[in-house]
């Protein structure tokens, strides 16, 4: 197919000419982002005071899921994430300690179900 000729299926779309398929990182993910925030029923862009707690609870995430649950040392994780989050014993217990399949399977669900509700 030479250059500005466009492709049969694409013409059943309407399209005359064929799509670029560049990837633009800078764009793409703050409109993912407003299409989840969306779907969700949160404005499509966070107060910034809002998006900056959000950037920090997912470091420290982050930062815990590596060490408690991914092998890293402690050492690496901070090197990658920053200074670890203090987190009590029971945050510990109900979520930094592995669930059977079946466990993570009823919870992922039954917060799914609430979730869709709104």
């Amino acid at each position: 197919m030479s250059a500005g000729t466009t492709h049969p299926r694409l013409r059943v779309f309407g399209c005359t000419t064929a799509p670029s398929f560049q990837f633009n990182r800078a764009n793409a993910i703050p409109r993912l982002l407003a299409a989840i925030h969306l779907r969700f029923g949160l404005p499509a862009t966070l107060a910034p005071e809002l998006a900056r707690l959000t950037k920090m609870a997912d470091r420290e995430a982050a930062y815990l899921e590596s060490t408690q649950l991914a092998g890293f040392t402690a050492a690496e994780a901070k090197r990658f994430f920053g200074t670890p989050p203090e987190v009590s014993a029971a945050l510990e217990r109900d979520y930094l300690t592995p669930w059977s399949a079946r466990d993570a399977e009823a919870r992922y669900l039954k917060q799914f179900a609430a979730l869709v509700k709104h």
